[in-house]
């Protein structure tokens, strides 16, 4: 996912209920301060109105996490199927005169509302909005692996809050530019306010705007630690490569991927890179 596409989903949730002013959740853009996980834990996460049946998400770490959330994402998936099944009954049983009706008013009782599937790489991060209907705090929901994993290895959140505020605000420039080129870059500009927000956050808080974070918030070089790591990665793959004769590299991968070594988790690509580049071989470099 490019980060338009984050910001996009920061400013659907900025716009409101204003689905056709998409402008609006742009020019309402501002920086965060501070990021918290998308679950408590644990906490009930969803009920099926078929049975009032609860779901609680009760995990012992993040491979448990997301593991929980596909279930759960089944059964909500499936619940959807049958309330679009439902809309198709509720609609022959309502009256062609052009009124509108209920579910209530034609008798009917089975569910029709379409629930949103639960994030797999979700948090939220919190900042002050100049939006009075919040008193100042909205919690924004971002569902992202990589920024999601990026905040779990920085493990210190003003440093990933800097990362994720110099993002955006990287985009705006970029948005800024191409609006100097074409001419319409004045205070009426959908990116002018959000611009002068952010860099009044990155100077009032004396951040650089420069990413001057070493990527994943590693530093360079690699540690003894890191390169157990990697051969802990190849046992497991070895591993699992027997008892999962079926499943092919990328799934098995995908299964490493879950999985925390010391503390530390890493994407499939990275796995890939491990594994492939045969670094559980390497020497520490510090």
């Amino acid at each position: 996912m490019t980060i338009h596409a984050i910001v996009k989903q920061i400013a659907e949730q900025l716009r409101g209920r204003l689905s056709i002013d998409e402008e609006k959740g742009y020019t309402k853009l501002y920086p965060f301060d501070t990021s918290i996980d998308g679950h408590l834990n644990p906490v009930k996460i969803f009920t099926d109105p078929r049975d009032k049946k609860e779901y609680i998400l009760d995990y012992k770490d993040d491979g448990d996490r997301l593991s929980q959330l596909k279930k759960i994402n089944t059964v909500i998936s499936s619940y959807n199927k049958e309330a679009l099944k439902n809309h198709g009954e509720f609609q022959k049983k309502i009256p062609i005169d052009g009124k509108l009706y209920s579910d209530e008013a034609v008798g009917f009782d089975k569910p029709l509302q379409i629930l949103p599937e639960l994030p797999l790489w979700g948090f939220a991060v919190l900042g002050k909005t100049e939006n009075k209907d919040y008193d100042g705090i909205k919690p924004i929901s971002i569902d992202n692996r990589k920024l999601y994993r990026q905040r779990i290895e920085m493990n210190n959140d003003p440093l990933f809050i800097a990362h994720l505020n110099r993002l955006i605000f990287n985009h705006i420039q970029i948005k800024r530019k191409e609006s100097e080129k074409m001419g319409t870059w004045d205070s009426d500009n959908i990116w002018y306010k959000p611009n002068q927000r952010f860099h009044k956050w990155f100077q009032i808080n004396n951040i650089s705007v420069e990413n001057n974070v070493p990527k994943g918030g590693r530093p360079k070089g690699t540690t003894k630690r890191t390169i157990n790591r990697y051969i802990k990665i190849f046992k497991n793959f070895e591993i699992i490569k027997k008892k999962f004769t079926s499943k092919t590299k990328v799934e098995l991968y995908e299964m490493l991927s879950l999985e925390d070594y010391d503390g530390k988790t890493y994407s499939r690509a990275t796995i890939k890179n491990i594994i492939e580049q045969k670094k559980y071989n390497m020497k520490p470099s510090q």
